[in-house]
This record gives C-alpha cells, structure tokens and sequence, in this order.
C-alpha cells in the first residue's frame, strides 16, 4: 500500500509541477530539474525509512527504483508534450 500511496503521489507532484510550470512560464529543464531533484531525494528519505523499519536493503532499491522512474518518465513526458 506504501507503494501505492507514493506512486500516486509522485504522479500527482509530477502533474503540478509541469502544470504550475507552464503556468508560471518556466522552462521545461529547469522545472525537470527541480522535480527530479526534489523526488529523488524523497524516494531515498523513504528508502531509508524502509531500512530502519526493518526491510531489507536490496528490496527497498529495487522498489524505489521503480518509484522513482516511473514519475520521473511521467515528468519527462508531459514536459516534452506541454512546454515548449
């Protein structure tokens, strides 16, 4: 469910930022920049969150890989699609 949770929330953060982005007038790599920083660093807080609670580390990267990539490539396409 965790995963669920924060797949659904890098999405949703994904969608505002390349929204707010076009909003707001910014150009597409420094807003892919911002969002990929900002989710990268939470997927390793939660990674690490995951460790301490006791799962294993191998386990936890191979998740979080995921839960990074797939926002991160949602991000990626739709500032292809919509910035310009």
């Amino acid at each position: 469910m965790r995963t669920l949770i924060a797949l659904l929330g890098g999405a949703v953060l994904a969608l505002a930022f390349v929204y707010g982005a076009r909003w707001l007038g910014i150009g597409r790599i420094v807003t892919l920049a911002i969002f990929l920083t900002l989710w990268l660093v939470a997927c390793l807080v939660d990674a690490q969150r995951g460790i301490r609670a006791g799962y294993a580390a191998s386990t936890e990267t191979s998740i979080h890989v995921l839960l990074f990539i797939l926002p991160a490539a949602l991000a990626v396409l739709l500032a292809r699609s919509l910035l310009r």
